[in-house]
């Protein structure tokens, strides 16, 4: 299977605004307003430095995951047990991050935004499902940085193997 010029060109530029996006997810948080303690967090879900921050969060691993794509199949030829299991830790990672940003935007969030207007009881149940919530971002946290490691791991060595073989052609 033979992939178009076009492909190649459309993955250096997923790989170009990983970078922008690693950047935003890097440097954004500098923007945030400073908050102190649990109501502090709570009302973190109002800031704009920290809203455009967790839709960079949810898009950054489609297009990072378009890049690493684009490098699995280039060395799928020489190298294409490292193809695979490269491929594979990194949709292990997008997947997990897209999924933990998931759960902060659609679940998370709207508890911080229900927080203010909440009964003490409600206030309990919030402050629980939050410690809930810590536990499992970070165990998503945990399972993405497997991926991340087994997807860079294998790409790299597989791309080090592109790197001799064109060595070898010019000698």
């Amino acid at each position: 299977m033979k992939l178009a010029p076009s492909f190649y060109r459309t993955v250096a530029v997923c790989s170009i605004l990983s970078t922008v996006t690693t950047l935003g997810l890097i440097f954004l948080p500098e923007l945030y307003q400073p908050v102190e303690g649990f109501e502090g967090r709570m009302r973190r879900v109002d800031d704009p430095a920290y809203e455009l921050r967790s839709w960079v969060y949810l898009v950054h691993p489609f297009i990072t995951f378009a890049a690493a794509l684009g490098v699995g199949l280039r060395i799928r030829a020489l190298r294409p047990v490292a193809a695979i299991i490269g491929i594979a830790g990194f949709a292990l990672w997008a997947s997990n991050e897209a999924l933990q940003q998931t759960m902060t935007l659609f679940a998370f969030d709207k508890s911080r935004a229900a927080y203010f207007a909440a009964d003490e009881a409600t206030r309990a149940i919030i402050r629980t499902n939050t410690a809930m919530y810590d536990g499992l971002w970070d165990a998503f946290y945990f399972l993405l940085l497997i991926g991340f490691s087994i997807g860079n791991f294998s790409l790299g060595v597989g791309y080090m193997e592109i790197g001799r073989a064109s060595c070898r052609e010019r000698v």
